[in-house]
């Protein structure tokens, strides 16, 4: 367990997964938001609460694989909250959308 280390920044993601075409506003809330510092293996982990079978899916972001060892940044997925502050938009109606493709490798539970 990790004590006092400080959040550089959070933004919010959501998970749409493939295979039962259903849609998971996963981390959207305020008190839910993902941490720039949490690798995509971190972040599954907490998805599991939602779909138990998301290790046995391809995590995409546009189109590619991303590398569940690296960050949102590193995997090209940046926060564009400033962006959408200086053009006075609502940053809640885009969120990054990570796409879960289903592998059928017959994982259990």
């Amino acid at each position: 367990m990790i004590y006092g280390s400080t959040l550089i920044q959070s933004l919010g993601v959501k998970c749409l997964t493939h295979l039962l075409g259903g849609f998971c506003m996963f981390l959207h809330h305020a008190q839910e938001q993902v941490c720039s510092e949490e690798s995509l293996q971190e972040i599954l982990q907490r998805y599991l609460m939602y779909n138990s079978h998301a290790g046995s899916y391809t995590w995409k972001y546009n189109g590619l694989n991303l590398d569940m060892t690296k960050v949102l940044e590193e995997n090209d997925i940046t926060d564009e909250d400033e962006r959408f502050y200086e053009l006075r938009m609502n940053d809640d109606q885009f969120l990054p959308a990570i796409h879960l493709h289903f592998n059928d490798d017959l994982t259990s539970a």
